[in-house]
């Protein structure tokens, strides 16, 4: 009879036990995992400048300024690269080398072509280049792979000061 004066406490225990290894408190600690184990868990979009023949983006930013840039890659030559930015006036228009580089880093870091989400694929761009998003008003994105796919991520943001939209906030077909 003295062992049923212990049973309320019992399964207070074993439920109190219960939560706290379902919260993690009770579970052993995993050790810290290196540098290189932590790079290579990460997926990569897999975008490799090796297999882009041609880059074209093109964004208008409100402020009536734009981002350019270009990348042509043609068999046995050397890849040609521009950058334009329009939003940094005071740094000038990029091209060889530095050009290929930094372009290289934004197809690394984009999601893998030809894109199934435009908007992911738009945003990650834009994250790239550090401009957010209300700064744009056109976006436009085109390339050819070296296996001859193409693509074209086209967005263009309106407005209530843009003229083919109507008072009603309807569209001005007319």
């Amino acid at each position: 009879m003295k062992i049923q004066r212990f049973i309320p406490f019992l399964v207070v225990a074993v439920i109190a036990g219960a939560l706290a290894y379902g919260q993690g408190w009770l579970q052993p600690k995993q050790s810290p995992k290196t540098g290189e184990e932590i790079r290579s868990q990460v997926a990569t979009p897999g975008n490799r400048l090796e297999d882009l023949r041609r880059l074209d983006l093109e964004i208008e930013l409100v402020n009536d300024r734009e981002v350019k840039l270009t990348y042509a890659a043609s068999g046995d030559q050397d890849p040609r690269a521009a950058i334009r930015r329009g939003d940094r006036p005071d740094e000038g228009e990029i091209t060889g080398q530095e050009a290929v580089d930094q372009i290289e880093a934004i197809a690394g870091a984009i999601p893998p072509l030809p894109a199934d989400e435009p908007l992911t694929l738009i945003q990650a761009v834009l994250d790239q280049l550090a401009i957010a998003q209300t700064d744009v008003r056109e976006f436009e994105f085109e390339y050819v792979l070296t296996d001859d796919s193409r693509g074209v991520v086209e967005l263009q943001v309106k407005d209530h000061n843009d003229d083919d939209w109507d008072d009603d906030g309807g569209r001005d077909d007319s």
